[in-house]
């Protein structure tokens, strides 16, 4: 079985899922674009966060496999929408993975995991970040930079299948409250890695 990572978004075109595939392939779903004149979608994907080195014309569907890529290397993914006068769309809220290869016959993996959007986003001071494990099992919730360095840790532990809550006051690790700016709320288990992008406005 492939793990599926479900991400709700709000902007133009939604991703709802991203699922990781054991040939170095990432799958992702999106929800349709309401416009009458939609003529089609491009999937944008790159190893570096809003820098997107490829891009594909998908065409009019709602689900598209990205081959060939790297094995453990994390990618990022965005799509747009255009129209029959090839207007385009901005861009959708980012999400990333890493693509795996796995030797033998890999393990069962849990059916859906999600990690929604924050809210409030942008925020001062705080804000709420809720999660779902479709499994048992050690889960880390940590809030990056756009360096891609940890911030804070707001989870580490063990915890059953459920819907959870994290919450975040805005400060760091030492307990200085960060800068004005956009940060990543990233999360980890067995099966998966997925960040997105959380903004603080002081």
């Amino acid at each position: 079985m492939t793990g599926k990572i479900f991400a709700l978004f709000f902007l133009a075109v939604h991703i709802l899922f991203l699922n990781l595939a054991f040939s170095a392939t990432l799958t992702i779903t999106w929800q349709a674009n309401s416009e009458p004149d939609l003529a089609g979608y491009r999937v944008y994907y790159g190893q570096s966060s809003g820098n997107y080195a490829q891009v594909i014309d998908v065409g009019n569907i709602l689900e598209f496999t990205i081959n060939n890529l790297d094995v453990n290397k994390q990618y990022f993914i965005s799509l747009t929408a255009y129209d029959t006068n090839s207007n385009e769309s901005g861009f959708s809220t980012e999400v990333s993975g890493y693509p795996e290869e796995v030797a033998g016959t890999p393990v069962d993996e849990p059916e859906v995991f999600i990690l929604y959007q924050n809210y409030p986003n942008p925020f001062n001071p705080s804000t709420t970040i809720p999660y779902y494990l479709a499994d048992d099992g050690k889960v880390i919730l940590r809030i990056l930079n756009t360096k891609g360095q940890t911030v804070r840790i707001l989870v580490e532990e063990e915890k059953s299948a459920g819907m959870y809550r994290a919450f975040w006051d805005g400060k760091d690790i030492f307990g200085r409250e960060v800068a004005s700016g956009i940060y990543f709320a990233s999360m980890e288990t067995p099966f998966f890695r997925l960040s997105l992008p959380i903004v603080i406005f002081r």
